[in-house]
Order: C-alpha cells, then sequence, then structure tokens
C-alpha cells in the first residue's frame, strides 16, 4: 500500500508475504496464548509490558496503582481488549492480504502521537514487539515450531510497528509543520 509522506513524496509499506505454514503457526500460537492465558492476552502482554517499563501506567493515569490493580482499571481492560482484537485482526487480515489493514494501522499510529501530552513514545510499540514474541518464544513447541513462530510473528511485529510508527510520523509532521515559520524568500 503506497502512503503519502509528509514530504509529498510517497512511500510504500509492503505487507510481508505468509506461506501456508507460516499463517498455520500464527493461528495455532496465538491459539495456545489465549489458551494459556484464559482468552486474556492483552492483559498479560500489559502486565508485562509494565514490568519492564513502568511508565506504561502512567499514559492511563495509574502511575501510582500497582501491576494488579492497575490492569483491573475499566480503561486499561478496554485498551487490552482492543489490543488483543488488533493482533488478531493481523492475523485474519494479513491471509487475506487486506489494504485497508496497512490504513488502519496507520491511523491507530497517527491516534497515538496524541498521547505524546502524557508521555507516549514509540518506543513503547518495540516493548510491545518484545513481550510478544517472548511470550511465543515460551509456548512449548518442537524446535522446528519454535524457528518457524518466532520468524513469523517477528514479520507480523515488524509490519505492525512499521504501519503504527509511519502514522505516528506522518501526524507528528502534519501537527508540527504549520507551526513552522514559512520559508524565507533569497534576495
Amino acid at each position: 500500500m503506497e502512503a503519502n509522506s509528509h514530504n509529498g513524496q510517497t512511500t510504500e509499506i509492503i505487507q510481508p508475504e505468509f506461506t501456508p505454514k507460516e499463517f498455520a503457526i500464527a493461528e495455532l500460537t496465538w491459539a495456545k496464548l489465549k489458551l494459556r492465558f484464559n482468552n486474556q492476552v492483552g492483559l498479560e502482554i500489559f502486565r508485562q509490558i509494565f514490568a519492564s517499563c513502568s511508565q506504561v501506567k502512567g499514559l492511563f493515569g495509574l502511575q501510582n496503582k500497582e501491576d494488579h490493580i492497575a490492569l483491573g482499571d475499566q480503561r486499561m481492560a478496554r485498551h487490552t481488549a482492543i489490543f488483543q482484537d488488533i493482533i488478531e485482526l493481523l492475523i485474519v487480515d494479513l491471509s487475506k492480504r487486506s489494504d485497508s489493514l496497512t490504513q488502519s494501522l496507520i491511523t491507530l499510529g497517527a491516534q497515538h502521537w496524541f498521547f505524546n501530552q502524557r508521555g507516549f513514545r514509540p518506543e513503547y510499540w518495540v516493548i510491545f514487539g518484545n513481550v510478544l514474541v517472548n511470550l511465543i518464544r515460551s509456548l512449548p513447541l518442537s524446535l522446528s515450531q519454535r524457528y518457524l513462530a518466532r520468524r513469523t510473528w517477528v514479520k507480523l511485529i515488524v509490519y505492525l510497528l512499521d504501519c503504527v510508527l509511519f502514522g505516528y510520523l506522518q501526524q507528528m509532521s502534519e501537527v508540527v509543520k504549520p507551526t513552522l515559520p514559512a520559508p524565507r524568500e533569497s534576495v
């Protein structure tokens, strides 16, 4: 999918291609994670994000709460459910090679730019990616499944991060651009 950048150039975000085995391992490992965490994978992801970067709690106004209390907050519960839904959509939509998924992820990234005031930093997405890969690596899989699962999920996560980061940076350039002084004409 092509996306316009702030400087008038076109940037192309290419959806990764997955083999039938990669789709199968993504579905299998996601199902195993859902079973392991009682269909609360998003909650577990945030539990581990909070453990590795407690500043993320501040984005939700929960910085003074213990992790288990913060995770029980209604806004957090909604966010973890949305997070989990996005991962599930990623697996399903990539099998259909849908351009709407790419645009939706870019929009999601753009929306996160507005959380800068609360302290959001794009590096938090990398923490999410690391947590998800570690959850996949913790599953009981054969050696060949483990390698295939890690490779597949890294491809999924890199695609997701490319899209949201592009949207984030695109939104930042749109908001910051009007505040920059106009270029001076040379005499």
